[in-house]
């Protein structure tokens, strides 16, 4: 018996002064059926006990963040789909490239001076060397007028070749800033391509993870899982997508100095070719007017000359070659003009691709709005691809919440238990956020009042005076205490109160109780008097409860000495009682409303 009430008593010092036996129970809290999300309502209106586990399977972890809460309440997502799937801000790609030189003025000038070249190399042999020597060797050969003719056209030459070379170098200023200009252009237009490049490369991995997250809701439904998917996704192309980059800004900054020279000086010099033209046109014009009088006068000239048989053989040689010199000279002036007709279209142009490269590089900067949507985006997709390992892992596709009832006691407790979903596809407006009614759990007070019978083990007594024969078959005899009543184990009236602790399902719980019983008995069993019972407590259907456990009760024996059989005192008309609390095993059977 002291061994049973030593187990009786830890148990209930484990149950009374353990506080995670008294939070969670000896067996945890139960666990609800698996919710399946693919069948899940909006509000299922079910009512149930607590505290509970809930567990929730096929969620899509990529897509969407899951909540438990008790009250519906959730935030917006940050607006970054734009950047993503157009990360270049306003274009979705960056500037386009600026116009190629207009190849018709190239193409002109290079025909021009290719005419030019031709005609001043032929002319000095045309001439037989220079204009003195010529002369010289005419005199006396040709008539006076012939000669005259010859001399005025070397004079018309020389005096154009000092306006061709100051044509021929200003033509030369413009191809240099041209080709000056047409090497940097080359190298801001390779910046652009590797920004274009990397704004491409985030844009396609933005729009295949867009394409993941619209099916990924089919897929988990499918699957179970998106792993298939996500390690097609992040293949190579993905990877580059996060560590691409940009155009480096040191070398933005140095383009943009060089530009910044190259149309300062395109500046200078279209200053100076709009007033070159001018004088240049006016004089080529002044020189050919004069070359068509003097070549009105040699074609004059050559007709007579022809017809004169007089006239000697060497001067119809000069007249001629006069004629050819002249009609030379005028191929050459016709080609100045049209190459000093293109200086202002060149110069033009090139001040015009000068801005479309600033434009560029501006386009491109670090600072501009096109760098810093690319890397919101860039950074975006690195988040994402946190997402894509996280929802590699198989058990992230089903997750559970504990919900204890945490005892409301005098009171009935309800928790209503909301699952938020919060779509977090870039661009999901709050609108977005479902939330799932799975229920509302009913959390009773943990204490229950129940009456009933306990069995008692201590031994109940009842004692009285009566004449006992002093020997077998004597007619004498001698009043003596006796017991009347003698019984080991017996029922008592029990009013138990009972803290639940655990209740792994409804039809079974495990708490501890604490009764009063009423041992209502005579005068000669010691009186009435109030016993205890302490102990663990079974309860089936919140209805019935079994405990077992300590029974504190009164034991009744004789007092002032005396035992049973001895001889009563003439002085004492009734048993003298001793009455003591003890303890021992009690089992008390106790109902409750249902």
């Amino acid at each position: 018996m002291k061994h049973k009430l030593v187990a009786v008593a830890t148990l209930i010092c484990l149950v009374i002064c353990d506080p995670t036996v008294a939070s969670a129970g000896w067996c945890g809290v139960p666990a609800r059926p698996p919710i399946d999300m693919r069948s899940l309502s909006i509000s299922s209106g079910e009512v149930f006990r607590g505290p509970q586990t809930f567990v929730v399977t096929y969620i899509n972890p990529l897509r969407y963040d899951y909540s438990w809460t008790t009250a519906t309440s959730f935030g917006n997502t940050p607006d970054l789909w734009a950047k993503l799937t157009s990360p270049s801000g306003s274009a979705s790609t960056p500037a386009a490239k600026p116009s190629a030189p207009d190849t018709n003025h190239a193409t002109e000038k290079t025909a021009a001076n290719a005419s030019l070249v031709s005609l001043r190399a032929k002319l000095p042999a045309a001439l037989g060397g220079t204009a003195s020597v010529g002369f010289k060797k005419a005199k006396g050969e040709v008539s006076n007028e012939t000669l005259q003719l010859a001399i005025q056209t070397d004079q018309t030459n020389l005096a154009a070749q000092d306006l061709f070379d100051a044509v021929d170098d200003e033509d030369r200023k413009i191809s240099e800033l041209s080709q000056a200009e047409g090497t940097l252009r080359e190298e801001i237009i390779a910046q652009q391509a590797i920004a274009a490049t990397a704004t491409a490369a985030v844009k396609s991995a933005g729009a295949r993870l867009t394409g993941l997250l619209q099916s990924s809701d089919a897929l988990v439904k499918a699957n179970g899982s998106l792993s298939t998917q996500i390690n097609t996704l992040r293949d190579a192309p993905w990877r580059s997508s996060l560590s691409t980059t940009w155009p480096p800004q040191n070398s933005l900054d140095g383009l943009r100095m060089q530009l910044r020279h190259a149309t300062d000086d395109i500046v200078s010099l279209k200053a100076e070719v709009s007033g070159f033209v001018t004088t240049a046109a006016r004089d080529l014009g002044t020189a050919r007017t004069s070359l068509q009088t003097l070549q009105t006068k040699l074609l004059a000239r050559q007709v007579v000359v022809e017809s004169d048989k007089n006239l000697k053989s060497t001067d119809e040689a000069a007249i001629t070659g006069s004629v050819q010199k002249v009609q030379q000279l005028g191929d050459l002036i016709r080609t100045h003009e049209n190459v000093v007709a293109t200086f202002s279209p060149r110069v033009d142009r090139l001040s015009t691709i000068a801005t479309e490269l600033d434009a560029i590089v501006n386009d491109i900067n670090a600072a501009g709005d096109k760098y810093k949507a690319f890397a919101d985006a860039q950074q975006l997709l690195n988040a994402w691809d946190g997402r894509l390992a996280a929802a590699l892992n198989t058990q992230a596709y089903t997750i559970s919440k504990k919900v204890t009832c945490e005892y409301a006691f005098s009171r009935t407790k309800q928790v209503k238990v909301s699952l938020i979903r919060v779509d977090m596809m870039p661009g999901a407006a709050a609108s977005s956020s479902t939330t799932y009614d799975l229920g509302t759990m009913e959390c009773a007070s943990p204490f229950d009042v129940s009456a009933g019978v306990a069995f008692s083990s201590i031994t109940e007594r009842e004692f009285a005076i009566h004449a006992v024969p002093d020997s077998p078959g004597s007619s004498t005899t001698t009043n003596r205490f006796v017991t009347t009543s003698h019984s080991s184990f017996h029922p008592l009236p029990l009013g138990l109160v009972t803290a639940r602790i655990c209740e792994p399902n409804e039809t079974i719980a495990f708490g501890a109780g604490f009764g009063v019983a009423a041992n209502i008995k005579g005068d000669s069993s010691g009186g009435s008097n109030a016993e205890y019972l302490l102990g663990p407590t079974i309860t089936l259907f919140r209805t019935i409860f079994i405990t077992p456990g300590l029974h504190v009760g009164r034991d009744v024996r004789l007092g002032d000495g005396f035992k049973e059989g001895d001889a009563v005192p003439p002085s004492i008309t009734s048993p003298p009682l001793r009455k003591s609390y003890k303890p021992a095993f009690g089992l008390a059977i106790t109902f409750t409303r249902p």
